[in-house]
């Protein structure tokens, strides 16, 4: 039978700064709550299990049967909460209290922009870096080490490639590490000499 939520068992989970009318952007009304997360996991010592969990139900609430139960307009914040914590398996009591406490304030659909700002409070605690690579052609296991040890020396910090593919490039690839972007693409150096050409010419 699950238990009854009650207030003091989110006590600690509640975001320290209150909502204003002035927070209409869904990423300024989650970090709040995704502090308060994160600050809980590291109290317990559970930033993974609530990394995985908070993916997880990001993934659930992608679906169609999550979206009808959300926007439901005869459900409870209580019977909502109820369903989320049904679908995935081993929440544990924090998390719980944590998905009851955004459905009574109607914030579980920003669970996507609080598992994206948990990581980003995880990424800066760990010093770790999420690299986006785009490239033309699939990089090689020797290519991947290669720039993931010159990133992490530049850096200072743990790197973790992103790879993906995008075939306008031409050659070369792009890549983003935090503040840091180089653009090696064939098709950035193409656009490059086009345009000294185009001023040579003026």
């Amino acid at each position: 039978m699950m238990r009854r939520h009650t207030a003091r068992h989110s006590e600690n989970l509640k975001p320290k700064c209150k909502a204003t009318k002035d927070m209409s952007e869904p990423i300024t009304i989650a970090r709040p709550y995704s502090k308060a997360a994160y600050e809980v996991a590291c109290d317990h010592d559970t930033v993974v299990a609530w990394s995985k969990a908070l993916v997880a139900i990001e993934k659930w609430l992608a679906g169609d049967t999550a979206r009808r139960v959300v926007n439901h307009p005869l459900l409870t914040a209580s019977r909502i909460a109820g369903i989320v914590i049904g679908a995935i398996d081993g929440l544990d009591t924090q998390m719980q209290n944590f998905v009851y406490l955004l459905a009574a304030n109607r914030r579980v659909t920003l669970i996507p922009h609080i598992a994206a700002l948990f990581e980003e409070y995880r990424a800066q605690s760990e010093k770790r870096i999420d690299a986006q690579v785009i490239s033309a052609m699939p990089l090689s296991d020797e290519q991947q080490r290669s720039l993931t040890e010159t990133l992490s020396r530049r850096l200072n910090a743990t790197v973790v490639l992103n790879c993906s593919l995008d075939e306008t490039l031409l050659a070369g690839a792009v890549v983003h590490a935090g503040r840091l972007s180089i653009d090696g693409s064939l098709k950035a150096r193409l656009q490059k000499l086009s345009d000294t050409l185009n001023v040579s010419a003026a």
